[in-house]
C-alpha cells in the first residue's frame, strides 16, 4: 500500500524489463492517478461548501452570497470537465477506456504476468484483472455508461454557462452531482485496480480521500470565520428591507429543491 509521492514511480522491474508500449502504459497510469487525485480534492472541497447547513446560513446573511454562489458553480464546472477527461475516448489523451484495453490485451497480460509471478503477486493479478474486465463492461453498456454519457453531455452542451446557471443542466445541479458522485467512484474503484494491476502495488485511496477533506474543512472554516467577522451594516444590507440582521431568509430558510418533492439542499450553495 503506497501513498503520496511514493506512488508516482514506474516500477524497477518494468523499467529493466518492460518495452516501451510497457513503460509507457506504466506512465499513463501514473498521470491518470494524478488527474484523479485532482479531481477527488475538487469534490471534497465542493461537498464540504454545500452540505454544512451552519456554512450556507452563514452565507445567506452575507453580502457575498452570490459571488459564493457563481464560485462553487464554477467548482462544479471544473469538477465535470475533469472527471469527463478521464473517461473521454480521445486516443491522444490518458484515460480509463485507453488504460484498460492496453493493459487487458493480449500483449499487455503476458508481461504483466511475468512481472507479478516474480513477486508473488499472481493472486492480486488475477483479482485486478477480473475486476477490470468487469469494469470495461459497466463502461460500455449499463448505468455507468449512461452515467458518463449525462456528463459529456452536461459537459458538451451546459458547461460554458455552469456556473451562471447550473440548473439548465438536465435534471438540474443534484442530479449533476449525483452523475459526478457516482463516476469519480468508479474512477476511484478502476485506477485503483489499474495501478495493482499495471504497476503492482495499491495506492491508499481512502486515507487521501480522508486527507482531503481535512483539508477542505480547513478552507471551509477559514471562509466562515470570514464571514462571521463581515461587519453588521453590511450583512444587514444583503437582507430584505426591515429583516433583522440574524434572520435566516435565504434559500436555506426558504427553497426546496425539485419543487418540494426532494429534501431541500443542505445550504445555499447546494
Amino acid at each position: 500500500m503506497v501513498g503520496g509521492d511514493d506512488f508516482m514511480a514506474v516500477p524497477t522491474y518494468m523499467l529493466l524489463n518492460g518495452s516501451e508500449r510497457d513503460q509507457e502504459l506504466a506512465r499513463e497510469i501514473l498521470r491518470l492517478t494524478r488527474e484523479l487525485r485532482v479531481v477527488l480534492g475538487q469534490f471534497a472541497m465542493y461537498r464540504s461548501l454545500t452540505s454544512d447547513r451552519e456554512f450556507g446560513e452563514a452565507c445567506d446573511n452575507s453580502s457575498a452570497v452570490d459571488v459564493l454562489r457563481v464560485l462553487v458553480g464554477a467548482l462544479l464546472r471544473t469538477i465535470v470537465v475533469s472527471i469527463t477527461a478521464i473517461f473521454d475516448t480521445d486516443p491522444q489523451t490518458s484515460n480509463i477506456k485507453k488504460i484498460i484495453k492496453q493493459a487487458i490485451d493480449k500483449r499487455g497480460l503476458e508481461f504483466l504476468g511475468k512481472m507479478h509471478a516474480s513477486k508473488g503477486n499472481t493472486p492480486a493479478f488475477e483479482r485486478s484483472l477480473g475486476r477490470l474486465t468487469d469494469y470495461r463492461r459497466r463502461l460500455n453498456k449499463g448505468e455507468l455508461h449512461q452515467t458518463i454519457a449525462r456528463l459529456m453531455h452536461v459537459r458538451n452542451t451546459v458547461v460554458a454557462h455552469f456556473d451562471a446557471n447550473p440548473m439548465a443542466a438536465p435534471g438540474g445541479r443534484r442530479a449533476v452531482v449525483s452523475d459526478v458522485r457516482n463516476a469519480v467512484a468508479a474512477a476511484t474503484i478502476i485506477v485503483g485496480e489499474a495501478n495493482v494491476l499495471i504497476l503492482g502495488r495499491a495506492v491508499a485511496f481512502p486515507p487521501l480521500r480522508e486527507l482531503l477533506r481535512e483539508e477542505a474543512g480547513g478552507l471551509k472554516s477559514t471562509l466562515m470565520r470570514g464571514l462571521h467577522s463581515e461587519a453588521p451594516d453590511r450583512r444587514s444590507a444583503a437582507l430584505p428591507s426591515g429583516e433583522p440582521a440574524d434572520a435566516i431568509t435565504g434559500p436555506v430558510a426558504h427553497e426546496m429543491a425539485d419543487g418540494g418533492v426532494a429534501p431541500r439542499p443542505a445550504n445555499a450553495l447546494a
